[in-house]
Parts: structure tokens; sequence; C-alpha cells
């Protein structure tokens, strides 16, 4: 049965805690998989417990900076106790050291894009280049077999036949 660890720490509003209430109640009915879900305090509390998901409850700063730091740092251990066997990083910032592969979801491809990075450099926006160059940075794509692998073991299904 595959382990998936989803790092939701970053999901304080907006977006970030739709995502997450429509994400556990899709994992809560999956049968061959077992998931943890690490997230902050306030929004544990509105779930129940599940027989094949794990939480691990943690308070982050408010201050992104001090939030990357304190992922880089905590997430690696984590991740090892849980078992897990692919990181799913819902909030923009990859886990460098990561134990196992990773998936990062982003709401953009600017980390990655050169075009965007042209176009930064250009009008001199030197901050805006570097912070992107940074989460790209610290974004490891996952090896093509390992991929192939996962995709054979592990086939999603669409939300309508849940």
């Amino acid at each position: 049965m595959m382990h998936l660890f989803f790092n939701c720490l970053a999901a304080s509003a907006g977006g970030g805690v739709t995502y997450v209430r429509n994400l556990i109640p899709h994992l809560a009915c999956r049968t061959d998989l077992h998931a943890t879900v690490a997230l902050s305090p306030a929004l544990r509390n509105e779930f129940g417990s599940f027989s094949n998901l794990s939480f691990v409850e943690m308070e982050t700063s408010k201050n992104t900076g001090k939030r990357f730091l304190q992922e880089q740092f905590y997430l690696p251990r984590l991740i090892r106790r849980s078992g897990a066997d692919v990181l799913i990083s819902t909030g923009n910032f990859a886990v460098r050291n990561s134990p196992v592969p990773q998936i990062l979801l982003s709401g953009n491809s600017l980390y990655t894009s050169e075009d965007f990075s042209r176009d930064v450099r250009s009008r001199g926006d030197y901050g805006l280049w570097l912070d992107t160059r940074i989460k790209g940075f610290f974004g490891k794509p996952i090896p093509r077999p390992l991929t192939q692998m996962y995709s054979e073991r592990f086939t999603l299904t669409s939300a309508s036949s849940l």
C-alpha cells in the first residue's frame, strides 16, 4: 500500500484551506493508500479521525521566510518517521533534503521559466528574480524511472468515481 505525506502547513487562508478541505475527504475514502497530512492545529480541528489518515499538527510562523526554514529543518524528520513513500508539497516550497521523492504543487510555473527570469531581469526586479530562483533551486525533479514505478503502482481516479 502506498503511503503519501502531504505537506499542507502553508494552508492558512483562501485556496490553501479550500484545497485541504477538499483533499481530506477524497483521501479518507481511498482504501488503497495511507496518507499522513501535516497541517496547522487550527485546520486539523476541522476533521475527524480516519482509518487510513494520520495527521501531524505543527504550528508554523506567519512569516514566509521563517516558515520556509521551519519546513526545511523539521519536515525531513517527520517524513522519515511516517514511513511515507512520496512527499507532496502544497505550499510552493520543496523540501531540499527530502528523504523520499516529492511532488511540488505550485500555483504557477515561474520558478522554472527562463522567459519569466529574462523578463524580471530586464525590468531590474532582482528581488523577485532571486526569490523565484531560490524556490526553483529547492525543487528536485523525480527521476523518470522512479516516476514510472509509482505511476504503475498507484493510479489516481477522478473525483467523480469516488
